[in-house]
């Protein structure tokens, strides 16, 4: 599975209500349109006050592409959908649409809680209900190499977070590179849900 993340904000210059609607009812149905997509959905960032863990987050809204793989991807590469939805990225005067704008793509998920399914039978396992999800991108410390970070994380740390109370989902990932990606600035991307 590969999933696309998307974070931005509205721009200044336009009405924010006016930025979000077009984002909604104009470019996420172009975007819905992109051959071989299993899943696509759309998030609000919320700030959670006085809360050293979840800090105001410096986007508005994370929005999630699904392909059942790399090659699936790919082959959307060069589409009249996928050009139509990146032209769409610019206004006429050629400014970019929305601020702030930052794309990963991740790849392998694990299911914390559910360990060993796939992400097929889990993908849409919270069926519709309300939910808050709280990301996390990190990197290891510097002089720790990746294994030595993914034993802590997967043996020391994974299992006292599963304990959190409340906790409805707990999925992660690690980035990974589609065609015309940058380098990514982080090495595990987790997702953690609550009611």
């Amino acid at each position: 599975m590969i999933k696309k993340v998307f974070a931005f904000s509205h721009p200044d210059d336009v009405p924010f209500e006016e930025s979000e609607s077009r984002y909604l009812d104009h470019h996420a149905q172009l975007a819905k349109k992109i051959p071989g997509i299993i899943k696509y959905v759309s998030y609000k960032s919320i700030n959670i006050p006085d809360s050293e863990l979840f800090p105001n987050p410096p986007f508005y809204r994370l929005t999630e592409i699904w392909w059942d793989s790399m090659d699936s991807l790919k082959a959307t590469a060069g589409t009249p959908q996928v050009k139509s939805v990146l032209k769409d990225n610019f206004r006429p005067d050629g400014a970019p649409r929305f601020k702030d704008f930052r794309d990963v793509t991740l790849e392998g998920e694990i299911n914390l809680l559910r360990p060993g399914t796939s992400y097929r039978e889990t993908m849409n396992e919270l069926g519709g209900k309300p939910t808050v999800k709280a990301v996390f991108a990190m990197n290891y410390p510097e002089g720790a190499s990746q294994e030595e970070g993914e034993a802590w994380y997967f043996n020391q740390h994974t299992p006292l977070a599963a304990k959190m109370p409340g906790l409805l989902r707990y999925v992660t990932y690690t980035t990974t590179m589609a065609p015309g990606d940058k380098k990514p600035s982080f090495f595990r991307y987790t997702e953690c849900w609550f009611q």
